[in-house]
């Protein structure tokens, strides 16, 4: 039987450089007797894209090794290609990483490239750019604009972020116009989500599945103040669903209105999108090695 080969595209800059380990681990832990492998150092944004699709179809495997941001960009070369996704989660949130089973430690999550399953997903694009897993506006999104200001990124950063501006955002009005009907809500937060968590195992869409052709749109309605530790324990107990102050919707394709450009995170990167957003459902159009 032939080998496979992989490439590993290393973000050196993610998991405060822990990529930088997984080459020295791989002599270890990836079967030599299954892959040809050679290793890839991003150099900058927009860099693991450019060498994803290069290596599109031509390497049997192609591995991102970083956080969701990272797993993102790698994922843009290979949309409906035959070369398959493999993850080696680096980051601070990984949520992809953790809703696919992928194991953290960087060892175990080697050796699921050995034997793990691959699995077809569906993707999104929202205007010209890829999701994965999640995207929002709110207060989501407020949040990764100031944790991408942190220069040491963790979860004791992420957690600074939320409770800095928790106390001061301001819910905000969005219409949404579906294959069927249009609304109109005013919401702390609008998350699209196409797996069920942001990652650290905060459930925004409990429900969710990540192959089986829709998305969810998830809003989270102002509350008051006694009511934030609540919430917070029903995105950890994947409970979200139950809030009095959720809501969600279930489509394949969405318009998305705001008032002006705002600030966006799509997997967990910061953006700004404008007033008019378009998403659009691709199904089965990435394959995944999965736990």
């Amino acid at each position: 039987m032939s080998k496979r080969k992989a490439l590993f595209i290393i973000n050196p800059k993610s998991g405060q450089q822990r990529g930088k380990t997984v080459a020295r681990t791989l002599e270890k832990k990836l079967d030599p007797s299954l892959y040809d492998w050679n290793v890839y150092y991003t150099k900058g944004p927009g860099d693991a894209a450019i060498k994803s699709k290069s290596a599109a179809n031509k390497m049997d495997t192609v591995v991102a090794v970083g956080g969701d941001g990272s797993v993102n960009e790698v994922a843009r070369g290979l949309i409906g290609s035959r070369s398959v996704l493999g993850i080696i989660p680096v980051g601070s949130g990984n949520g992809l990483a953790r809703y696919l089973k992928i194991p953290m430690r960087i060892p175990d999550a080697i050796g699921l490239l050995n034997n793990g399953h691959i699995k077809k997903i569906d993707t999104l694009m929202i205007n010209n750019e890829l999701m994965l897993n999640t995207a929002g506006v709110g207060f989501d999104a407020r949040v990764a604009h100031e944790y991408s200001r942190y220069v040491h990124r963790g979860i004791s950063s992420y957690v600074k972020s939320v409770l800095k501006e928790i106390v001061r955002y301001q819910e905000k009005k969005y219409k949404l116009y579906f294959e069927n009907k249009a609304v109109q809500e005013e919401a702390f937060l609008l998350t699209l989500s196409n797996s069920s968590q942001y990652g650290n195992n905060f459930y925004i869409s409990p429900q969710a599945k990540i192959d089986d052709g829709f998305f969810e749109v998830c809003l989270i309605k102002k509350f008051p103040p006694w009511a934030a530790p609540i919430i917070v324990l029903r995105l950890l107990n994947k409970t979200i669903d139950q809030s009095k102050y959720y809501t969600c919707y279930k489509c394949k394709e969405l318009v998305l209105d705001l008032e002006e450009d705002e600030e966006a995170q799509i997997d967990g990167e910061a953006v700004t999108l404008p007033k008019k957003i378009q998403v659009k459902l691709n199904p089965h159009s990435l394959k995944v090695i999965t736990g």
